[in-house]
């Protein structure tokens, strides 16, 4: 998937057959006032979470000084390095940063974006009854507006079966607003890029994927990986024909009820 924008590069730090850390990139290319750029940036895509480089346990320190010295070495392929999706307290970066910076590569860290997050423990009608009295009002009036359109139901997909649910929410997804940006789920690379992940997913027990049924056709999901007590929620979309009725909504409500 990313790589229809340019080149995966993973780097490795090895000691002996022994591998130490791995630094996944992408190589790609820009243009500044005319000008060529060449830039390494994370190995991402439109729904990652988070991005860091890997150190074997134990090893952080030795993997960040030969991934940084390597770097240096090879200077004269890259123009810029842009690393993004990394959390404040990535141990792993300040390791690599500092390295960096040793050798004189200066590194400037400014805040993008932020995953928001809903405490679950304190129970649903709580939280709800905090919402603002608009949003209360608006999931009321949708909510109505979609039981006239069918039975409204809602299912939950963690192992077996995910084959048919992924190809429901693909059907979903050709379906939204996203066939218009290249990345829905129909499409060649998130196509492949979701498959591999849930099937990972439904065999390490790591999945939940939702689905919002009207009258049993699937018109809204979500799609989540969960682990240490965590939910991640990376992707939501709904059949736009139903667009008026917010279906996404209703389903990002129920299933934070549910969990």
């Amino acid at each position: 998937w990313a790589g229809a924008r340019g080149m995966p590069i993973a780097w490795q730090a090895h000691h002996g057959a022994e591998v130490l850390g791995a630094l996944p990139l992408l190589a790609t290319r820009r243009s500044v006032a005319g000008l060529p750029v060449r830039r390494l940036e994370s190995l991402a895509i439109p729904d990652t979470q988070c991005w860091d480089w890997l150190a074997a346990p134990g090893q952080a320190e030795h993997a960040a000084e030969a991934l940084a010295r390597a770097l240096v070495e090879r200077r004269a392929e890259w123009d810029e390095l842009e690393l993004r999706h990394l959390t404040r307290l990535s141990l792993n970066w300040a390791l690599l940063q500092a390295q960096l910076e040793q050798h004189g590569v200066p590194c400037e860290i400014t805040e993008a974006t932020r995953n928001p997050r809903i405490d679950l423990t304190a129970g649903f009608e709580p939280w709800f009854a905090a919402r603002g009295k608009s949003l209360r009002k608006a999931a009321a009036l949708n909510r109505n507006r979609l039981a006239r359109a069918g039975e409204v139901s809602i299912e939950r997909v963690q192992g077996s079966g995910w084959q048919v649910a992924l190809a429901e929410a693909t059907r979903i997804s050709a379906a939204s607003w996203k066939r218009h940006t290249g990345n829905s789920l129909d499409q060649p690379g998130p196509q492949a890029s979701f498959a591999a992940l849930t099937e990972w997913a439904a065999g390490s027990g790591h999945l939940s994927l939702w689905l919002l049924r009207v009258d049993s056709r699937a018109v809204a999901f979500e799609y989540q990986l969960r682990g240490e007590g965590r939910v991640y929620a990376l992707r939501s979309d709904f059949d736009e024909t139903l667009g008026e009725a917010s279906p996404g909504s209703q389903l990002n409500l129920r299933l934070l009820e549910t969990l």
